[in-house]
């Protein structure tokens, strides 16, 4: 499995300033990586929503499937526009500074289908041990197995079982 670490390939920064006339750049695109057949990995750090240690913040992993090798690429975008009632009071308050947005955009490139799954946790714990099993992901969990795919899901424990995937 190929694992992307997004600070690694971090795409050039696109912001628009609406107080800075001078800083106003429209979304950016990024340098086009390959990206092999099989199971691929990116690992994206989510924001930091309140104060750390008191409002549950996550990161989260998005897995990619596919039987062909692909490009992708990391774009971004963000903005400071902070009209309307939640960006004005709510934000500040819970965050201690002013409203902003941004946001990274992958584009994955290739012939034919792939299969996405996006799997948020908590930020900073480890992510769960995923490989592949054939046009399935396959999560190794403390109390059993979990397969997920585009047509259902499986799971199998010491003392529970739920497909219906027909795989058992």
């Amino acid at each position: 499995m190929q694992v992307f670490l997004e600070p690694r390939l971090a795409p050039r920064e696109a912001f628009w300033d609406v107080n800075d006339k001078n800083q106003q750049k429209p979304p950016a695109g990024g340098k086009v990586y390959p990206m092999s057949a099989g199971l691929n990995r990116f690992a994206f750090k989510g924001q930091q929503f309140g104060k750390a240690g008191q409002t549950p913040a996550i990161d989260f992993d998005l897995y990619s499937l596919s039987k062909d090798a692909r490009e992708f690429c990391l774009g971004s975008w963000g903005h400071n526009a902070s009209t309307g009632s939640h960006a004005d009071t709510v934000f500040r308050r819970v965050n201690g500074r002013p409203y902003e947005l941004r946001q990274h955009i992958l584009h994955i490139k290739g012939a034919g289908g792939f299969t996405t799954l996006i799997m948020p946790r908590l930020k900073g714990a480890e992510p769960p041990a995923v490989t592949q099993d054939g046009e399935k992901f396959r999560f190794a969990l403390k109390g059993g197995i979990l397969l997920l795919s585009a047509d259902g899901y499986s799971y199998a424990g010491a003392d529970h079982r739920a497909d219906d995937l027909g795989v058992g």
